[in-house]
């Protein structure tokens, strides 16, 4: 598996790419979530993985290819995805 895809999460998952503000913060939907170790305005991808068994999701934060944070919030907090 190429790096730093290293495990399924990584690579089975939903990838978002949000802007840092100027207080370096994201926001994704109704969420907030602080940036440590990134410049603002610059890039950061959200790769986000469903855990159904334990009712939570895990956004993983990488900033040109290193893993700068993650958070695990509920399920409940994300929108429903609608067709």
């Amino acid at each position: 598996m190429p790096k730093p895809s290293q495990t399924l999460d990584e690579i089975f998952c939903f990838r978002f790419t949000r802007t840092v503000d100027a207080y370096r913060r994201i926001s994704f939907h109704t969420l907030r979530f602080a940036i440590h170790g990134v410049p603002i305005r610059e890039e950061v991808e959200l790769r986000i993985s469903f855990h159904p068994s334990t009712g939570m999701v895990r956004i993983r934060f990488w900033y040109r290819s290193r893993l700068v944070g993650q958070q695990e919030v509920k399920v409940e907090d994300l929108p429903k995805v609608h067709f």
